[in-house]
């Protein structure tokens, strides 16, 4: 049986408060796709976003690709129904996966509990998923908690220059999550 691709599912927030940085956030978008594009081997993304409603954008598929993605900002947050979603969404064939979630606010829109997240993201650790909770204009140390990932958070601030940088932070999260598993791959026996 062949191994397949990481994935990378990001599920990223496009509730009304993120209207001003939705431009800086399509740029911040592409010049990830451009940077995993060339990078060693490959891995596969999916990607959610999120407001009132639910978006599977880009369904799982090879960065080789340079998937394409134009956010636009609406409604408001639901994030905790989103991230069940996204996490239930994955094919079973994948086993590396690294999820990387961005929000600028408390979830105000879901039927599930930051409970049921947490459960959710506790199974999923155990099976060695890795997980980067991106916070803004909120306690982030305290949201990610909620839901079992304040070990893996970092805030960021909901300007242009936040979203660049907390886009490079996704970018450098990936890449060393992917050289991480070519290393546990090529390592000899």
């Amino acid at each position: 049986m062949s191994k397949s691709n990481p994935l990378i599912l990001m599920i990223l927030d496009v509730s009304s408060s993120m209207r001003s940085v939705i431009p800086s956030m399509n740029a911040s978008f592409k010049q990830i796709i451009e940077d995993q594009s060339t990078e060693r081997g490959d891995s596969d993304l999916s990607v959610f976003t999120f407001a009132s409603d639910i978006k599977h954008d880009i369904a799982p598929v090879s960065f080789k690709t340079k998937p394409t993605l134009t956010l636009s900002p609406r409604g408001y947050t639901a994030l905790y129904d989103t991230v069940v979603e996204a996490l239930d969404s994955v094919p079973n064939h994948y086993k590396d996966v690294l999820v990387l979630i961005q929000t600028d606010g408390q979830d105000n829109k879901s039927s599930f509990s930051y409970s049921d997240v947490k459960q959710k993201v506790t199974e999923k650790r155990a099976h060695g998923w890795q997980f980067l909770y991106m916070g803004a204009e909120i306690d982030v140390s305290v949201e990610a908690d909620k839901i079992g990932l304040k070990d893996c958070a970092v805030k960021f601030k909901r300007d242009s220059k936040g979203i660049e940088q907390v886009f490079n932070e996704m970018s450098r999260k990936v890449s060393n999550y992917r050289a991480s598993l070519d290393t546990v791959i090529l390592k000899p026996n």
